[in-house]
């Protein structure tokens, strides 16, 4: 395999300021990534990318993801190890994308991040204006925030998939498929999916 980002160093550790038991990490790289940003936005589906700035994020195992051309930027990382592992991933992500280039379409597109509200106001808890709590969360807006950013799986919310909420729900997966999250099948009740997706 063809070592495109050979080295990479962690600049700095910091306190994640969401979450104080969670660690922000600074990632230096000894290689410059730009050429090779368009076709990581190709191959990572849901990665939201600015070409004019030169930065892709992503989420990976609960860890948002910012790319930079010479640098990363982690955050709500477990520990330094976890930075570590996730390092190895994007390493290996790098280079395999690097030795297949040719035959991957580069993509330039700018992909907006789901809203909260976009995904809340089709919700039977938002409609009804009560919350079953059968996800497991205290509130549809938790249960949103948590599949935002890909804590959970849309399949977690049963009473969407009940005939009542058929059409309500076809639009919702609808804009999870389009925005590249994993979603179940539109007539299965059980998620069929991985709760994260490995790089």
């Amino acid at each position: 395999m063809t070592n495109f980002l050979t080295d990479y160093r962690i600049k700095k550790i910091l306190p994640c300021i969401a979450d104080e038991t969670k660690i922000r990490a600074i990632v230096e790289f000894d290689d410059d990534l730009g050429e090779i940003m368009p076709y990581l936005n190709a191959v990572i589906p849901r990665g939201i990318y600015n070409h004019i700035e030169r930065l892709l994020t992503f989420m990976e195992d609960g860890v948002m993801i910012t790319l930079y051309p010479r640098q990363a930027a982690m955050a709500k990382a477990r520990d330094e190890a976890h930075v570590k592992e996730l390092m190895g991933r994007l390493r290996n992500l790098v280079n395999e994308t690097y030795e297949n280039r040719d035959a991957i379409e580069p993509s330039y597109e700018q992909r907006q991040k789901l809203k909260a509200v976009d995904i809340y106001k089709l919700l039977p808890g938002a409609i009804h204006g009560r919350y079953c709590r059968q996800c497991g969360e205290a509130t549809c807006l938790v249960f949103v925030a948590k599949l935002v950013s890909e804590e959970v799986n849309i399949a977690r919310c049963r009473l969407l998939f009940t005939k009542e909420f058929e059409e309500k729900r076809r639009i919702l997966l609808d804009i999870l498929r389009a925005a590249g999250y994993c979603v179940p099948p539109d007539n299965m009740e059980i998620n069929t999916c991985k709760e994260q997706d490995q790089i």
